[in-house]
């Protein structure tokens, strides 16, 4: 699931104008190519789609395309934006995977603080804190900031994630819920919330796209079994 953040009203700044709308699929590629590190070959999957919006509750024109590409034993997801208006557009995009929760659950991010929320509108961010020593603690639904664009999660046995973000995902939003068996962590562009926000770092920022200007960052996925 893919997220463009471009809404005002607190109900969808959260989870963007483009989350629920129907995305159309594009292409999808299947190519075999030589691996350089073993013997044989090794099988890489595409597939993209794209949501084309006119002016409405958003009432910019932008395109939103999503790359989802599976390399040997890395998933990657590229989202990009594009502002296809006459006029400059605040922009920011973000990424929510959901991954089963294990038993034995950790996470460590390399992050340098979270902002605390509103508990009258969870997920709201109303000052800057410090960040919790653990991450995978029930109860998170926070972005953090400074981070250094990598995660690594999971549990006593089975499989455990690494997750990078790169390009525009220079935030990190983590979400336990207590007592389900699921968590997120969210690679985003820029703080919740912050086109409603003055005072933020750059780096928390939305962006500001001229006409004809992109948005674009990428998250990668690879797994290795527990030790």
């Amino acid at each position: 699931p893919c997220s463009v953040f471009m809404l005002v009203s607190v109900g969808l700044v959260l989870h963007s104008a483009s989350n629920l709308k129907r995305w159309r699929r594009k292409a999808r590629k299947r190519l075999t190519m030589a691996s350089a590190s073993c013997s044989g070959s090794r099988s890489s999957v595409s597939r993209s789609d794209a949501l084309t919006s006119l002016p409405g509750a958003w009432p910019w024109h932008y395109r939103a395309e999503q790359i989802v590409r599976v390399d040997g034993d890395k998933l990657s997801v590229t989202l990009t934006l594009a502002n296809l208006d006459a006029a400059v557009m605040p922009a920011g995009i973000g990424l929510h995977p959901y991954f089963g929760r294990p038993g034995g659950f950790w996470l460590k991010a390399g992050v340098s603080g979270r902002w605390a929320t509103d508990p009258r509108e969870p997920g709201l961010p109303v000052r800057r804190e410090a960040a919790p020593e653990d991450l995978s603690a029930p109860g998170l639904d926070h972005c953090f900031s400074g981070w250094d664009g990598a995660a690594a999660f999971g549990g006593r046995e089975g499989l455990q994630l690494t997750l990078t973000g790169s390009g525009a995902f220079r935030n990190l939003v983590i979400y336990t819920p207590p007592g389900k068996p699921y968590f997120c962590a969210e690679p985003v562009s820029h703080v919740n919330n912050a086109i409603n926000m003055s005072g933020l770092a750059p780096s928390e920022s939305m962006a500001v796209l001229a006409p004809g200007e992109t948005l674009s960052g990428t998250m990668t996925l690879s797994a290795r079994l527990a030790a």
